[in-house]
């Protein structure tokens, strides 16, 4: 999930999809942005974020760096 921090300043309220594209091997990942029924600043990402996951082989720990372009529907991921 996203930090509240984040999702109060970087994904505004109406941001429902958006597009990884990952650094490592250029391919694009549609995720949807779901806003957690417990508070409206804790986000997190489902569909294209599992098979990034597994195509960039992610284990518990590591350390990913996102960044939100002014488009706000398309964010790298490096």
């Amino acid at each position: 999930h996203f930090s509240r921090r984040i999702s109060r300043f970087a994904l505004h309220a109406g941001i429902t999809r958006i597009v990884l594209d990952s650094e490592n091997n250029w391919k694009d990942y549609n995720c949807n942005v779901v806003t957690s029924g417990r508070c409206l600043f804790e986000k997190y990402l489902t569909h294209g974020w599992y098979q990034y996951r597994k195509d960039m082989r992610l284990q518990p720990g590591d350390l990913l760096k996102f960044t939100l372009p002014k488009n706000p529907g398309f964010m790298l991921v490096g």
